[in-house]
């Protein structure tokens, strides 16, 4: 493999990482550690396909619609939607946590990346 293949793999490698981590979706902060791991691996960069195929998917999760969670839901793995007005009051940031716990909702953060997801996976 020539010196320009290794490079390119590299820089695609490292741009996929840093996009997972500017996005902050937990899925795809976990597909870029694993194409990090890939490009140790010698005949994960020979294969053109693979590497395409694997920064394709690092880029394109923070797009998904639904985001995964490692919440607990009594009533089993179901889809949720943020919790409603969170940020209003202690009054209501409380119910918020406790439906929550119940797994009626998920505690989504105030910070807008523009990459949060519509409807999480509580399990």
């Amino acid at each position: 493999m020539t010196l320009n293949r290794t490079f390119f793999v590299f820089l695609l490698v490292v741009v996929c990482a840093g996009w997972a981590i500017f996005t902050m979706r937990p899925e795809a902060l976990l597909m870029a550690f694993f194409l990090v791991l890939g490009f140790a691996h010698k005949h994960f960069r020979r294969s053109n396909r693979a590497v395409i195929s694997a920064a394709a998917l690092v880029a394109l999760a923070p797009f998904s619609p639904i985001g995964i969670t490692l919440s607990h839901s009594p009533a089993g793995p179901k889809l949720v939607e943020c919790c409603p007005d969170r940020f209003l009051s202690p009054e209501h940031n409380q119910s918020a946590k406790e439906s929550a716990k119940r797994g009626e909702c998920h505690l989504c953060s105030d910070v807008v990346t523009g990459f949060e997801p519509k409807r999480y996976i509580v399990w």
